[in-house]
């Protein structure tokens, strides 16, 4: 079993978790969980961006007895109590009543499938938004803690983010439409200047020089070269030491 391409969210685990890691996610080894926020998130880019509501209501304020429990169980969309679909409905509003957000919305193709070959591999992505002559990309992003956002732009690898998708465009400029899922539901769209590209670009070629490596072991395929011993040596000399990390 082979891994045909990457993207960002694999080459973000790449340089955060490592190669084994990252690839074992990819091909099914790792079952991953996202929290209620990120759910929330996915729906407000649903309606937000394509007018599709995937949700169902619940019928029930929690889930502790043994019908909600068993309603709950059979559901296959997300679930939305009133209180989170009222944190959705105003948070889509905020994102459409800004004007440049709303410009991008209608001005760029939204959902797109998008390909690049990096240093001869191949990466794949889905952008929120792109121009037709593929020269601006946007990202909506949703978050409860808008005034941290541009403090964990590099934390969250925001920065990789863009310059993957910059290489998928035509000398695009990339920027990012951030909303707030909390009252009072403000909307800011930021760009991304060179210097943040850059650093991006560092990041990247981390991963893909990871996956190069990752892609010289012995192995007949992808799937047996993975190896969840970290830092594995003969060598106790060798092994990682702890250090002091207060200032990292």
């Amino acid at each position: 079993m082979n891994i045909d391409h990457l993207s960002y969210s694999t080459a973000k685990k790449i340089y955060r978790k490592g190669i084994d890691y990252a690839l074992g996610t990819k091909l099914g080894l790792i079952e991953e969980s996202f929290g209620e926020e990120m759910e929330l998130g996915n729906i407000i880019h649903s309606l937000a961006l394509e007018d599709q509501t995937t949700w169902v209501m619940s019928p029930y304020r929690d889930f502790r007895t043994n019908d909600a429990k068993a309603w709950k169980a059979e559901q296959e969309l997300p679930i939305l109590t009133t209180e989170k679909l009222a944190r959705v409905e105003k948070t889509t509003q905020a994102i459409l009543a800004h004007p440049l957000a709303k410009e991008l919305i209608a001005t760029c193709g939204i959902e797109k499938e998008i390909k690049a070959t990096i240093n001869g591999i191949d990466f794949h992505g889905r952008a929120d938004g792109i121009s037709e002559d593929r020269k601006t990309i946007f990202d909506l992003k949703t978050t409860a803690q808008f005034d941290m956002f541009k403090y964990q732009v590099f934390k969250m690898d925001y920065d990789l983010q863009a310059a993957i998708y910059s290489l998928f465009g035509n000398d695009a400029k990339f920027y990012f439409v951030v909303a707030e899922t909390v009252a009072p539901y403000r909307v800011q769209i930021f760009g991304t200047a060179q210097e943040f590209i850059e650093g991006g670009n560092v990041k990247l070629q981390k991963a893909i020089e990871a996956f190069q490596s990752f892609r010289q072991r012995p192995g007949a395929n992808d799937l047996e070269r993975i190896n969840f011993n970290v830092g594995e040596t003969e060598n106790l000399n060798k092994v990682e030491e702890l250090a002091d990390w207060s200032n990292n």
